[in-house]
């Protein structure tokens, strides 16, 4: 739950948050903006806003055939049991399916296209930070691993006088079987 709450903050701080969860309860489950659903397959079988207590995912899954939502159910369990998640003897609709023709992927699509198409329209001749591919040079990530590296070497001699022991001993278990050859 702190995590959750934590990762809430950020993302209302305006950082971008990419968060795979299992079964979550209906408490954390409200805490997420959009969901992305994947089958088994890992086909698609929604992507868009939940909407107060998943209110929009409820919507879409009762008006597309699956059972009413009881009052009282986790909405994470009921898309799951939905879909036929986990269960070898669904028998039920593609869900796969049913989202390809559903006029939500429509207007999704639309809005990804759209945002595509803002961004390449962007101006190309100012670079700002952010239209990097990393947040730092190459150099200073290569200085900086190296660095941490060596820091920890230092930290710990036991295990670099095994490692320097331990290629002694490999040379001269080498040099010796072929003494004399």
């Amino acid at each position: 739950f702190n995590i959750v709450r934590f990762l809430r903050k950020l993302a209302d701080a305006g950082q971008a948050i990419l968060c795979t969860i299992h079964q979550p309860s209906s408490v954390l489950f409200e805490y997420f903006d959009e969901l992305v659903l994947l089958k088994s397959g890992g086909r698609l079988v929604y992507h868009g806003e939940l909407g107060h207590d998943s209110k929009k995912l409820i919507d879409y899954l009762e008006s597309n055939g699956a059972k009413k939502c009881p009052p009282k159910t986790n909405p994470a369990e009921y898309m799951l049991e939905a879909i036929g998640a986990g269960n070898p003897d669904y028998k039920g609709k593609d869900w796969g399916d049913v989202w390809e023709q559903s006029k939500e992927r429509e207007e999704r699509s639309r809005e990804i296209q759209s945002m595509i198409g803002d961004r390449r329209n962007a101006s190309t001749n100012s670079k700002t930070n952010d239209d990097r591919e990393y947040a730092m040079p190459l150099g200073t990530q290569i200085w900086t691993v190296v660095h941490r590296s060596f820091t920890a070497y230092w930290r710990t001699p036991e295990y670099m006088l095994g490692k320097f022991m331990l290629h002694i001993i490999t040379g001269l278990f080498n040099t010796f079987t072929f003494w004399h050859l």
